[in-house]
């Protein structure tokens, strides 16, 4: 009988869930000096934007008494702080390609600014500030 669905249970998700992978020795310590690339670039990444975005929100609470020097300070963060981003999000990419998801502890790695990011506050996700 075509289309049978006997075998399915009551509930169950059409998406299949991923099953267990088995890599050779060889596989898996290649794989292994990869991810330690990624994660390094993540951890190079997270310390940047916990440096910047501190300086970035001073900057903003101050911007109409900025002199030039500090103006344009405040460009040079707003570009590295976006490439910052663009950095952990294709990192994060890269490790689900493989299969893998990073874990940190709440509030450890920074949310993504607005655009406009003197509009407001910079909030972590799932945090007060």
């Amino acid at each position: 009988m075509n289309g049978s669905t006997g075998n399915k249970a009551f509930g169950a998700s059409e998406k299949p869930e991923r099953g267990e992978v088995f890599l050779s020795l060889g596989t898996a310590q290649r794989m292994l000096s990869l991810v330690q690339r990624i994660v390094e670039d993540i951890l190079e990444n997270q310390k940047a934007l916990e440096k910047l975005v501190p300086e970035q929100e001073r900057l903003c609470r101050q911007r109409r008494q900025l002199a030039w020097p500090e103006r344009q300070r405040r460009y040079v963060l707003q570009e590295e702080i976006t490439q910052a981003e663009r950095n952990l999000e294709e990192a994060r990419e890269e490790m689900q390609v493989l299969g893998l998801t990073v874990r940190v502890k709440k509030g450890s790695i920074p949310g993504i600014l607005p655009r406009n990011r003197c509009a407001g506050p910079y909030r972590r996700p799932g945090g007060t500030n």
